[in-house]
């Protein structure tokens, strides 16, 4: 029942098979990650069984709903950074736990609106519903199996590329790197022959950049549904607007003469520091 006094951490809400190669991930580079609060249901053998295992960062747990206020004010939501939402075997919800991934997302915007929310969904249906809950990110159950095994018929190789990518014990990793500010104004041919020149062990694929949202009401049906509703007016209830956070777009392989603004990143694939 201990009221949690982290700041800018991570909230990991439900728990399932990706939850502990999520921790993998973040313990391998534990120097970019702060602290971290589980929220689930799990017995308490379980819990301190995983915090064991993941000595390297700063665990802490609060038991409950993370759909609920209170539970989520138990984990200091007001100052979370992100939180990642996954469907909660932890729970015994199954298939409905879509339901508590969309009701969770918008009680969190509703209480921090700042908190960048990372939702996990299991039926494609539900994507619009997470949309207008605000999520910053969705990733959506399989997604990319049906291009995966498409690939294994028509492009051997690129499965495999990917999957090593992605592997935790891969030597290189996809990074997102700051581009200097002496390349503010110049061309993305430039950024990419300088790096070929002075860091051998990193391969640019593109630039990112977050881009302004657009209004929510774009997105919500004219005559609104019963869901369209509610979550319409949780949002007026709690104050806010209903206008979309940043996006980030990627642009894959632009143009040399591609000229990189303040705003860009790099998207790179490099070899993993993982001390």
């Amino acid at each position: 029942m201990e009221e949690i006094k982290f700041k800018d951490h991570l909230l990991i809400c439900g728990w399932n098979f990706s939850a502990e190669q999520i921790l993998a991930l973040l313990e391998k580079n534990k120097k970019m990650v702060g602290s971290i609060i589980l929220i689930n249901q799990l017995p308490e053998e379980n819990v301190a069984e995983i915090i064991h295992r993941f000595t390297a960062l700063k665990i802490k747990y609060v038991r409950g709903d993370f759909s609920k206020e209170a539970v989520l004010n138990r984990a200091n939501i007001r100052q979370a950074k992100v939180a990642v939402i996954l469907p909660d075997s932890s729970a015994g919800l199954g298939t409905k736990s879509d339901e508590l991934t969309i009701l969770s997302t918008l009680t969190i915007k509703s209480l921090n609106p700042k908190t960048k929310v990372y939702a996990y969904v299991i039926d494609r249906e539900n994507l619009s519903h997470i949309r207008k809950a605000k999520a910053d990110e969705v990733l959506i159950s399989d997604s990319y199996a049906g291009f995966l095994m498409a690939s294994h018929i028509l492009s051997p190789g690129v499965p495999q590329t990917i999957h090593q990518l992605c592997s935790d014990d891969s030597p290189y990793k996809l990074s997102r790197i700051k581009i200097p500010a002496v390349f503010h104004g110049k061309t993305y041919g430039e950024l990419v022959r300088k790096i070929q020149e002075s860091e051998k062990d990193t391969l640019p694929l593109g630039i990112g950049r977050e881009q302004e949202g657009v209004s929510i009401y774009d997105i919500l049906s004219d005559d609104y549904s019963y869901l369209d509703q509610f979550i319409r007016r949780k949002f007026e209830k709690a104050g806010m607007g209903l206008h979309e956070e940043n996006r980030i777009n990627i642009s894959i392989n632009p143009n040399f003469d591609t000229l990189i603004d303040a705003r860009d990143f790099l998207i790179v694939i490099n070899k993993g520091d993982n001390d």
